[in-house]
């Protein structure tokens, strides 16, 4: 998190602030909900057993990470929702590909103790 904030462009005397606006985008607002909430999921997946625990823990995981955007940010209401639309979708599909990566270690790692 210290180095996505350390390294945020800055606008101040910025010639091409359209170009700062994308890579912003693109770039560092993804990083930011990915760690934010890549690596804490990995953790509460693997603390918490029941189901409903683990996604409510996501979830407020998630709330809170997007209020935060929502205070760091300097953008339009518009611009802070689209932010956590983009950042919501990167971090669900990295929790997603790394549990099924998960399951299919697991289940490689039970195939070849049977043999």
């Amino acid at each position: 998190m210290y180095i996505v904030v350390t390294f945020w462009p800055n606008y101040l005397d910025n010639e091409f602030p359209l170009f700062t606006d994308l890579t912003v985008f693109i770039l560092f607002i993804p990083c930011f909900y990915l760690l934010g909430t890549g690596i804490p999921s990995q953790i509460i997946w693997q603390l918490a057993q029941p189901p409903y625990y683990r996604w409510s823990w996501l979830v407020f995981n998630y709330a809170v990470l997007s209020i935060l955007v929502m205070l760091l940010f300097d953008y339009s209401m518009q611009t802070n929702l689209m932010c956590m639309f983009i950042g919501g979708i990167t971090s669900a599909v990295y929790l997603m590909i790394s549990r099924l990566l998960h399951l299919l270690t697991i289940s490689d790692d039970k195939d070849k103790m049977i043999k």
